[in-house]
């Protein structure tokens, strides 16, 4: 079994009782602050190709730019309310709710997904995860954690 280490770009969700001036604020994806493709691809060397950019789970249902998988998509409709089989998809959250941010998602609804101008993206979904896997994962994690930290990116372990 894989265990996912997602690296997250989202703003931290802070408890009602934390004020908001001694909330951490972690770099977002469109700021300079993001690490570069080259950044990426080098901290996928470190980690020996288990960096996964990750892309919504439902995607494949969708028909933008000829993206729509028939087989694909069929396998995620079967199992696409089965927690188990979320939780071990780095495109996907066991409870459907997390994965939008406002009007930015990718749910799996049979009504939308094939107009034309239909929109599917990663909503609060971490964009790269890594892959662990046992025999590497002690030393998989402790690379992903100081590579969070060093370009203070928000790290969750799923």
């Amino acid at each position: 079994m894989i265990t996912i280490l997602s690296v997250v770009s989202l703003l931290a969700v802070q408890a009602l009782a934390v004020p908001l001036s001694t909330a951490k604020v972690y770099c977002q994806s469109n700021q300079p602050c993001w690490p570069s493709a080259a950044v990426w691809k080098a901290f996928n060397a470190t980690l020996s190709g288990k960096l996964i950019q990750v892309q919504p789970m439902a995607k494949p249902c969708y028909n933008i730019n000829g993206t729509f998988n028939a087989a694909e998509c069929s396998a995620i409709q079967s199992s696409y309310t089965d927690s188990f089989f979320r939780a071990n998809q780095a495109g996907a959250v066991e409870i459907l709710n997390w994965e939008s941010c406002g009007d930015d998602n990718c749910w799996l609804n049979t009504s939308d997904q094939m107009k034309a101008g239909a929109t599917c993206s990663l909503g609060r979904i971490a964009p790269y995860a890594v892959a662990l896997e046992s025999a590497t994962a002690a030393q998989d994690a402790a690379v992903a954690i100081s590579f969070a930290k060093l370009h203070n990116i928000k790290l969750t372990i799923k």
